[in-house]
């Protein structure tokens, strides 16, 4: 079930905070998780086609999300189809071999650098934090190979 509220508008950019959870992130982000909560301006199951035109999202950004869904395939391809071109995508997952990843009885899979490579030529990961335990990515655009 997708719910909407008020959704911050600036600029004309559309930019979601995909599973924001109680990290919602200012205007003109738009705050989206499965549950409704402060700041959650739509409720959404990234597990599910998502509401968002094709074409239609300048930049998403993901936050310890991807590693408690079904599918990645199907979180990279409804990115891949609701991006505009030149659209930046960053996701934020623990690193695979760390406490973080293998502890949590809720996480579907672990990531590592090369987790990515299947659906971006050209990825760039930019450790942040404590490298052994945390990785950021950044897609450049939106083409999946």
């Amino acid at each position: 079930m997708d719910s909407c509220k008020t959704t911050p508008k600036v600029l004309n950019l559309t930019m979601l905070n995909l599973g924001s959870g109680y990290q919602p992130l200012p205007a003109p982000w738009i705050n989206v998780d499965y549950k409704d909560g402060p700041g959650v301006h739509q409720i959404v199951d990234l597990n599910r086609p998502w509401p968002w035109e094709n074409d239609s999202v300048d930049q998403i950004f993901s936050s310890h999300t991807i590693e408690h869904l079904d599918s990645v395939v199907h979180f990279m391809s409804e990115c891949q189809r609701v991006m505009k071109k030149g659209a930046f995508l960053t996701i934020g997952c623990p690193y695979g071999w760390s406490d973080g990843a293998m502890a949590d009885p809720f996480h579907t899979r672990p990531f590592f650098e090369g987790t990515f490579a299947a659906f971006q030529k050209g990825y760039s990961v930019k450790e942040t934090l404590n490298p052994v335990s945390y990785t950021h990515l950044t897609l450049p655009t939106k083409r999946i190979v």
